[in-house]
């Protein structure tokens, strides 16, 4: 809970989440400039920077930072020809996840995925497909975009 997150908590995901990325894309950015290379840069949100989750304000401030500073970098990028978006997923079949679903059982884990209207949880070649996509020439015309990938989660009460 909110009132439980430690200043440490807090420090460590937005250090790795907003200012990692911050860091990473700044540092890119000026040599792409530099060196007049147009191109793109994507950034991995969450759908957990638009809806919140209980227990995770930490992570989800840290994520809507990262969505606005894509939109930022994109604005401020464009004249050089340099294309900023972000893919927002939901839930995704990475090994904590899989864990987790594993830990709850089979039939809280059956009530969760009914929360999803697609009724399954994310590959992460989708995720990986989508940064593919926006990192090409056919989404050339798409800057300051964040793609949602959560299998119609969002369109409804997140409760996954």
């Amino acid at each position: 809970p909110f009132l439980d997150i430690t200043v440490e908590e807090w420090d460590d995901v937005l250090n790795t989440n907003l200012r990692g990325a911050f860091i990473v894309s700044q540092a890119v950015g000026r040599i792409m400039v530099a060196d007049r290379i147009q191109g793109s840069i994507v950034n991995v949100t969450s759908t957990s920077a638009t809806f919140c989750r209980p227990g995770v304000a930490h992570y989800g401030t840290s994520k809507a930072g990262l969505t606005q500073l894509t939109r930022d970098m994109a604005l401020e990028l464009a004249e050089f020809g340099i294309r900023v978006n972000a893919v927002a997923p939901g839930v995704i079949g990475t090994e904590k996840v899989l864990a987790l679903a594993n830990a709850r059982g089979a039939e809280e884990h059956a009530a969760k995925l009914a929360s999803i209207p697609t009724g399954r949880i994310g590959e992460v070649t989708e995720i990986t497909s989508l940064i593919v996509f926006l990192l090409s020439d056919q989404a050339s015309y798409c800057t300051g975009s964040v793609l949602l990938a959560d299998g119609g989660l969002t369109l409804g009460i997140p409760r996954y």
